[in-house]
Order: C-alpha cells, then structure tokens, then sequence
C-alpha cells in the first residue's frame, strides 16, 4: 500500500517514523510563507502558515494543511520541527496558544479570561489540549466568541450558507463562530467570506466533498472512483486539474 493510502489522522505519526506522504511536487503551497498569514504553531481555518519553510515541511506529510486547513493535526506536526513551535504554551493569555473558539493541539488559548475560566471547568484544556470540548465551551461562556451586533438565530434570519446584506443568520451555533472570527459577519453583512466560514465549520454547511457517486455517503466506492480517475481531472477535488494525493487525503478526511 502507498503511503498515500492512509488517512490523515495517521500523518504525525508516520512522520515520526520518518515517513514522509506524498512527494513534493504533488502539492500547491501558494499559501506557504505569505503575507498575514496564522503561526505555524497553532491551528487556524484557513490553508498554509507564514513560516514557508515550515509550512513546506508540514505540506509534505499532510497536503491538508495547504489545500484546505492548517488544522491541529498539522500544528501539532511542527512541535519539535519548526522554530518556536514547542508543543503548546505555558499559560493562558499567551499569544502563540491560538485561538479559544476552535481547537489547538496544545493546552490553553490567547484570550486569558476566556481560557482561566474554561479551565476552571475542565482543566484538561490546561493540562493536555485545547480540544472541541474546550473550544465548544467557549463558544458558549467567552466573550470573544460571542457574535457583535447581527442576529445570530433570531427569527427569519438568513441562510449561514448564503450570502446576504443584513449581518448574522439563522443557525445560532454557526453564527456564532463565525462572527467570533469575523465580527463583520455579525456586525454588518454575511458576504462571501463568512459563507466560506461558514462552510469550513459548520455542519449545516458543510458540503459533502468526496461523494463522488452522489449516494449521500463518502466511502470505498468513492475510493473506488478516485483511484481509478487516478492522474485525470476526473476525481479532483481540489481544483488543482489533477486527482493525486491531495484528493486522496479530502476524500479520507471526509469519510462517512
């Protein structure tokens, strides 16, 4: 079996092994290195990092991390790895621990109140991880994820996965998160960006990428597909004209 074949959540740990994924050339990483651009070390929505080195490493364990989000999967491969990417920060309020509304791969979060206070809850966020049980919690007690201005599940509120000119919508978790990350979502419109939010982590928007058979479910036939599509545009999922291994690695990560 290629390396290839194995789901992603494996990556850190063949890494470990000394198992790199997929060659270099199989990956696109326009966002290694540009401008504005998360720390490497903590997990964000958004593909790639701003240390190019790093993030060029990361890619070719886990193309994940550059087609679609540097997640905690790919933030916990830089400890040890990348400059300043120790395994986690050592207090709450520390810029490098990330953001509390979604998960890091280490223990605590930047916003200090926010963490201490989820922490007095559930000390494993300051112990081990700040994980979904962690950033669920302070979806629902920090200020920082709480949505400014908009209607976030009032009644008539628009769609999440759609575009709209009055800001929030009408799933009262999604908007929620998105605005704690995008406060203009919430404050003045819900335009493209915050469907794109929207559509990375809400499960009401998210669509189901990989069912390449349309039969409601990603799984082996779908595999079947993929594989067989191998090196045509047949099966490509991420747009690069091509079904390689980063197909493989969404398709995996989307299994039903």
């Amino acid at each position: 079996m290629a390396s290839s074949d194995f789901p992603r959540f494996l990556a850190p740990t063949l890494f470990a092994l000394g198992c790199g994924l997929v060659p270099q050339s199989a990956l696109g990483q326009d966002s290694c290195g540009a401008p504005n651009t998360n720390s490497c070390c903590v997990a964000s929505l958004t593909p790639g990092c701003g240390d190019a080195w790093c993030c060029e490493f990361v890619c070719s364990i886990d193309p994940f991390c550059c087609t679609n989000q540097w997640d905690a999967i790919c933030a916990n491969i830089t400890i040890g790895t990348c400059d300043g990417c120790f395994g986690g920060s050592t207090s709450c309020g520390d810029p490098e621990a990330g953001n509390c509304c979604i998960p890091q791969p280490g223990p605590f979060c930047s916003d200090e109140v926010c963490c201490n206070f989820v922490c007095l809850f559930d000390i494993v966020c300051c112990e081990t991880a700040w994980d979904d049980v962690c950033a669920e919690q302070a979806l629902k007690v920090c200020d920082t994820c709480q949505p400014t201005g908009g209607g976030c599940g009032e009644p008539n509120a628009n769609d999440c996965c759609e575009a709209n000119e009055t800001g929030g919508c009408a799933d009262e978790k999604c908007c929620a998160l998105v605005c704690a990350l995008d406060p203009v979502c919430c404050s003045v419109s819900w335009d493209g960006k915050c469907v794109k939010l929207a559509d990375a982590l809400c499960t009401s928007c998210k669509s189901l990428v990989g069912d390449l058979n349309a039969d409601g479910v990603v799984n082996s036939a779908d595999l079947a597909i993929l594989l067989s599509s191998w090196g045509s545009p047949n099966a490509d999922l991420n747009g690069d004209g091509i079904t390689g291994s980063p197909d493989l690695t969404i398709l995996l990560n989307n299994w039903s």
